[in-house]
């Protein structure tokens, strides 16, 4: 985001920026407050417990509250009709000061193919429509929302003008960091053979360069450059895409780059 805002003022397009500072111990009281529905003096140990792991960063309070819920170690008492918290069993877990870390617990509770539709979400991006999921998740479209359905419940990802997209780019780390590290060329290779082979001949000049970064991306899963260079012509027949009348001699400075630096 800051490389966007730099590249931005470079073009003298005037920015302006709203800087909000993370909760105060006192902003997690009164928010804990209302939502659990209990008075200042019960609610500050577990406010301040909070702040410390959190940090006052709101997202993150918020994804370890439900982290906490989840693990039943805030929840709520049936007989006394109240909510009911565990300060040392909270403390005893050790919870994580890291975002990502916390989010990766979350996602590891979710069902195994839950967590696969995840890892290739994760792996197209912040988002994507539901033909490539379908395409990528080798099944029908039915079958892929089916895998997203815990996901979605849990509120990781929503769905949203026929893409699912994740909740936060923290969210969408934690989904790529389910996948072991020396796996994750492998992934990718697979996910680009996948939108070879399952895409429409007629869209593929479309969405070369999402399937090249695949490729690209899927590598290092081969061990000579010899061997990447073989598959990559074995697999990829030269596509042209048409270029549209008015970037026939675009400007320098009238796009911005594809990936700020």
């Amino acid at each position: 985001m800051r490389s966007w805002l730099q590249w931005i003022r470079r073009t003298g397009t005037p920015i302006d920026e709203l800087v909000l500072a993370p909760l105060s111990v006192d902003h997690i009281e009164q928010l804990l407050c209302d939502a659990l529905r209990c008075g200042q003096v019960q609610i500050r140990p577990l406010a301040e417990l909070v702040f410390r792991k959190t940090g006052g960063n709101p997202f993150f309070a918020i994804q370890f509250l439900t982290n906490l819920a989840e693990e039943g170690l805030l929840k709520l008492d049936t007989n006394s009709r109240s909510w009911i918290w565990d300060i040392d069993g909270i403390e005893a877990k050790s919870f994580t000061d890291n975002l990502v870390d916390l989010m990766v617990r979350r996602l590891q509770r979710l069902p195994h193919d839950s967590q696969d539709a995840l890892k290739q979400l994760a792996c197209l991006g912040s988002h994507a429509d539901f033909p490539t999921l379908a395409i990528v998740h080798g099944a029908s479209e039915e079958s892929m929302h089916e895998s997203f359905r815990a996901a979605a419940y849990s509120g990781v990802i929503f769905s949203r003008e026929g893409h699912y997209r994740f909740l936060h780019d923290r969210v969408q780390e934690a989904a790529y960091a389910l996948i072991a590290t020396g796996s994750r060329a492998e992934v990718h290779l697979q996910i680009a053979r996948h939108l070879l082979e399952g895409m429409p001949q007629q869209k593929i000049p479309e969405r070369v360069f999402d399937i090249v970064n695949q490729f690209n991306r899927g590598a290092l899963f081969f061990a000579t450059g010899r061997k990447r260079r073989r598959w990559r012509a074995s697999t990829f027949r030269p596509v042209r895409r048409p270029r549209p009348p008015w970037l026939t001699h675009p400007p320098a400075a009238t796009f911005p780059p594809a990936y700020p630096p």
